[in-house]
């Protein structure tokens, strides 16, 4: 009788308890994205200039040889590629989960213990890079092709919005919204593009092509960010492109892969890429410039309203922030 009356407050307390959660969380601000507390990892770079660079020294030449592990967290076999963002000493991931599914987990930076876990069983194992926070929501793009919103104190589903394609990209916030790219699956051009969603709702709010048509930029790599740069005094992204998109087929069976190239339609014959100047809040395309030698790495944007690019024809360029290639306007919302 005294086993069994011990065991009913045990289980009164625990549902007094309730789920688990993060008992000492802040909201994240985008003052908190732009400037981000030293203690904090809030995206994958760290920082929208991609510093990757932590403050913090109590890390150093003098004592690296010391480090020790601390702690270890056993994961499920599969695929990770995340990279994991850390705030208020909560480190959050993206893990394989068993029966083939996906699981985001909030786990306690000191010392591994899990708080919650979210699990998605379907998709199978996610290829997501990134995770983004913004306000109290954990920003996951799943393999089954949903944008979701978490509650970063519990892991409780908030919304989720249905996309396409393969979000092997994952997420990150810029403003109020929350932008996920996609590489292009056998669904074809309606898979291939970049879109911004309401952080707070999952509200579709603009998208654009990353394939051949004329709605389009052709980034020189859809999958991901690094190529980008966002100003957020102007809200807005600052993209390389090529106006010749690869139109590919991947092989199959006796049928050789097939790759061929498609001008955007408008484009200028004497041009081959550029820069172009994304509107976060509305999802308008200005091209800042257009050149006949195409580039393969990232812009620069600076606080003094400069960007910066280099081409393959092996010119480092400046421009405007503001300033707009004539007639080259080009507004898309679909």
């Amino acid at each position: 009788m005294k086993k069994i009356f011990l065991m009913l407050i045990v289980l009164a307390a625990a549902a007094m308890a309730g789920p688990a959660q993060v008992r000492k969380f802040s909201p994240v601000t985008p003052a908190m994205l732009l400037n981000p507390p030293p203690d904090d990892w809030l995206m994958y770079s760290r920082t929208y200039d991609a510093q990757r660079y932590s403050p913090l020294n109590q890390i150093s030449k003098q004592n690296a040889g010391r480090l020790t592990q601390v702690w270890s967290n056993p994961l499920p076999p599969g695929t990770i590629e995340i990279i994991p963002i850390v705030h208020d000493g909560v480190m959050y991931i993206v893990v394989p989960s068993q029966g083939k599914g996906t699981a985001v987990q909030a786990l306690d930076a000191t010392n591994g213990q899990l708080i919650w876990e979210y699990k998605r069983p379907a998709g199978g194992p996610s290829r997501a890079k990134t995770l983004a926070i913004f306000e109290d929501l954990i920003l996951f793009a799943a393999p089954d092709g949903f944008v979701v919103g978490l509650d970063a104190r519990t892991g409780q589903l908030r919304w989720e919005t249905k996309t396409s394609g393969s979000l092997t990209a994952g997420t990150i916030v810029f403003g109020d919204k929350v932008l996920s790219g996609r590489s292009c699956t056998a669904g074809g051009r309606v898979d291939c593009y970049i879109v911004a969603h309401d952080a707070r709702t999952g509200k579709e709010v603009w998208r654009f092509y990353t394939v051949a048509g004329s709605d389009v930029i052709c980034a020189y790599n859809t999958k991901s960010y690094w190529p980008m740069s966002y100003h957020p005094g102007k809200n807005s992204l600052y993209v390389p492109y090529v106006d010749n998109c690869l139109d590919m087929t991947r092989a199959n069976g006796n049928q050789p892969e097939r790759r061929t190239g498609v001008r955007r339609p408008g484009s200028d014959p004497e041009k081959f890429g550029g820069i172009a100047k994304i509107n976060m809040a509305t999802g308008e395309i200005q091209r800042l410039y257009e050149g006949r030698a195409p580039g393969n790495g990232a812009t620069l944007v600076t606080a003094g309203d400069v960007v910066f690019w280099g081409d393959l024809n092996q010119k480092f360029r400046a421009f405007d922030a503001d300033s707009v290639s004539p007639s080259r306007n080009q507004s898309t919302t679909q």
